[in-house]
């Protein structure tokens, strides 16, 4: 049998497309040089594929081997870990639907409505009395403040009871006088126990049992259990008279006494004039 027999039914034994080694077949040995340039006649005898017309020489260029993705998937996660996770949008500071923020207060952070309750606010750790009376010169922290103290010197008292027609400088007064005619007291003392419609009076009694008596005279030695008593007992001291009269020329260092002065002695007219 010839060579090319030989081939032909090997052909048909592995099946199409299959090309055995012909020398092996036949059991002759073949060297490598004539191997080769067998080989090469073979692969430029088969039909190569037809080139698409749309391919360029730059999409050649992207499909060649790029060294920067050469890793295996483990090594390309990690040279693209910037990506791993985008960051996550900050909550908008400042916007239509951010929520306005309220004035705080630096000392106590306390917040406020608006800015000029945050200012009248800061007074009180600053200090400042910025409204200060044009009769004694004590000053005040709020413009509210001064009016009412107004009425000392003045001796108008604008608020009166509808129980028993008792009249008041301030308002709070008032508040605190109406509790009287409803007998309402709900504080009671622990040594004597004594009543009271206030919390404020009940510690101010305590002081009768505890003896104690805060507020020094800076002129003497004396002591008093109210800060009303000492600033009575120092224009002793001081001859300050800040409560005139302003239908005479009396002037007097408690505001209790201008105003027993007026009704006894100006009542009609205080009257007419209200």
């Amino acid at each position: 049998m010839s060579l090319e027999q030989m081939r032909r039914a090997l052909q048909l034994s592995h099946g199409p497309g299959v090309d055995p080694e012909p020398a092996e077949a036949a059991g002759v040995k073949e060297e490598p040089e004539e191997r080769r340039q067998r080989l090469d006649e073979s692969d430029e005898s088969q039909p190569k594929p037809e080139r698409d017309a749309s391919y360029s020489d730059s999409d050649a260029d992207a499909d060649a081997w790029d060294p920067a993705f050469s890793s295996t998937p483990g090594d390309l996660y990690t040279q693209n870990s910037k990506y791993e996770s985008a960051p996550e949008p900050s909550a908008p500071v400042s916007g239509p639907g951010a929520e306005r923020r309220k004035p705080q207060c630096p000392f106590c952070q306390k917040t406020f409505g608006g800015k000029k309750d945050l200012h009248r606010h800061i007074r009180v750790h600053t200090g400042e009395r910025p409204f200060r009376c044009s009769v004694c010169e004590k000053s005040f922290t709020y413009k509210g403040n001064l009016v009412a103290h107004g009425r000392l010197h003045t001796g108008e008292r604008p608020f009166s009871c509808p129980v028993c027609q008792n009249t008041f400088a301030h308002s709070s007064s008032l508040k605190e006088h109406m509790k009287t005619h409803t007998n309402e007291k709900p504080y009671s003392c622990s040594v004597c126990e004594r009543t009271f419609a206030h919390k404020t009076n009940l510690t101010t009694h305590m002081r009768i049992h505890t003896r104690e008596r805060p507020y020094g005279c800076s002129l003497c030695d004396k002591t008093f259990a109210l800060k009303n008593t000492l600033d009575i007992h120092t224009r002793q001291h001081t001859g300050e008279r800040p409560y005139s009269c302003s239908l005479c020329d009396k002037q007097f260092c408690q505001g209790s006494h201008l105003y027993k002065h007026v009704r006894r002695n100006h009542k009609s007219q205080s009257q007419s004039q209200s």
